[in-house]
């Protein structure tokens, strides 16, 4: 049996692996095979499975973020009319992403999927607290508490 997949011919080759093993890791043992034993000209692989769907995964991820970052600046923006305000909570995003390595490091996982998710609920999260800080500290002044 030939098979083919967009014109080409293909084969493909699926593995069990040790359950000490993620998928990143089993992909760089399979890499440095690669490395050190090159495939013949015009041989070429591709990842599939797991890691594949989850390198599709993040790509769309990324992909929209410059826009999704937009959109939420404007919407801060138009929520307080002020960029200072705007930039206050923004910059609270960047410890965000700082955070959530220490804990994919501890846990030995690899920045895939769920990271990335676990990242922007984190950065929503950090997002969400600046503007309950920024509202509570609007209602103080006009209460007519002292910033000190």
């Amino acid at each position: 049996i030939i098979n083919r997949r967009n014109r080409e011919n293909v084969v493909r080759i699926l593995a069990e692996t040790d359950n000490k093993l993620n998928s990143a890791q089993t992909l760089s043992v399979a890499k440095s095979y690669l490395t050190a034993n090159p495939l013949p000209e015009g041989v070429r692989f591709e990842i599939g499975g797991e890691f594949g769907e989850s390198l599709k995964a993040n790509g769309a991820i990324l992909a929209a973020l410059p826009l999704a970052m937009i959109i939420l600046i404007a919407i801060l923006i138009w929520e307080f009319n002020s960029i200072r305000l705007t930039a206050i909570i923004m910059t609270a995003v960047p410890t965000a992403a700082l955070g959530i390595m220490p804990g994919l490091a501890i846990g030995r996982q690899p920045m895939g999927f769920m990271g990335m998710l676990a990242l922007f609920a984190l950065i929503g999260i950090v997002v969400n607290n600046g503007i309950l800080l920024i509202i509570r500290f609007s209602s103080a002044e006009e209460e007519g508490l002292d910033r000190n």
